[in-house]
């Protein structure tokens, strides 16, 4: 099963450098290793570099890539490369190389192209898996005095305790977290329910009910039916609460009026429904976060890039 879904949940949540941000200083708490390599960069100076590159593969796009100052307050950049991953990849250091070499590249440095970088490898899988372990034992990490050509931290959210997610500076950073961490394990995510909805009424009220919505489109399809039953009841009232009725309402009254025709025929849920049906409700949900990514003032680059939408689709919107 592909799980490259995760990956738009975490760019859409992470490209925001107050978000991303908010991880990294919650990471650097978790992981000594992250703390060092982020000692001597100025988080607050995060910039996003644009995702168009013409010599990385998997549709030129790296994850998400910044450049970021130094704490020394001169003009010298480093580059921090944020690499996400749902499994195992046995290829994941040779990705980052490659990002690491042709991404990371400073345009107005005529001596020194490329901008040194520090690679942070987030990980939300369900195995035991530890890319720089594989290395480290390694044949090649032998002749290389086993040391990557760059910074490099590996962090399995797994490991992550939820009281420091907690401690994020941003709910949406915590939320997106808890929210990955648990995606594969059903009994767990009903409990981490419980744990976002304070973070939720943190936020502006057309943000928490978008970011519900991306919850259910990108790892909806991950985290088990009831599971996210529970959560979108548990933030049902969201909308009622603050005297509003969101996009998000209107597509779960419509799911719910659908569930319960379905019970009335006795038909079970995804047979005659069918996979049509189930296609159409999950284009539905993807036009409905385009509107509200329209309506925070996204670009149209943006949208169709984050929801794999073209722009004549977007167009009709």
């Amino acid at each position: 099963m592909s799980r490259r879904k995760h990956d738009g949940f975490f760019k859409y949540v992470y490209t925001v450098p107050e978000n991303a941000r908010a991880m990294l200083n919650t990471l650097s708490r978790h992981s000594d290793k992250m703390e060092r390599i982020l000692s001597n960069v100025d988080l607050s100076s995060l910039e996003e570099i644009p995702e168009r590159y013409d010599n990385v593969d998997e549709h030129g796009e790296a994850d998400i890539a910044f450049k970021v100052a130094t704490t020394s307050g001169g003009k010298f950049y480093f580059g921090i490369l944020l690499e996400h991953k749902s499994e195992h990849k046995t290829n994941v250091l040779e990705q980052t190389f490659r990002y690491a070499f042709n991404v990371m590249v400073d345009k107005n440095n005529a001596t020194f192209k490329w901008m040194p970088t520090k690679a942070i490898i987030i990980y939300n899988g369900t195995d035991n898996w530890d890319p720089l372990d594989d290395y480290r034992n390694s044949a090649h990490a032998d002749f290389e005095g086993r040391e990557l050509p760059f910074e490099c931290a590996f962090v399995d959210l797994k490991q992550v305790s939820d009281s420091l997610i907690l401690q994020s500076d941003t709910p949406e950073a915590a939320i997106g977290l808890l929210a990955m961490k648990y995606a594969f394990d059903a009994g767990a995510f009903s409990k981490a329910v419980l744990l976002m909805e304070p973070l939720f009424r943190k936020m502006p009220n057309d943000k928490g009910t978008t970011l519900l919505q991306k919850i259910e489109l990108y790892l909806g399809e991950y985290i088990d039916a009831d599971a996210l039953e529970e959560l979108k009841m548990a933030f049902k009232s969201l909308g009622e609460r603050l005297g509003f009725v969101s996009a998000g309402d209107v597509r779960r009254a419509r799911e719910k009026q659908i569930r319960k025709e379905s019970e009335k025929r006795g038909e079970i849920r995804g047979e005659k429904i069918g996979r049509k049906a189930e296609r159409q409700k999950a284009e539905a949900a993807k036009m409905d976060a385009a509107r509200a990514m329209l309506a925070e003032g996204d670009s149209v680059d943006k949208i169709c890039r984050v929801l794999k939408l073209t722009k004549e689709q977007v167009a009709k919107l």
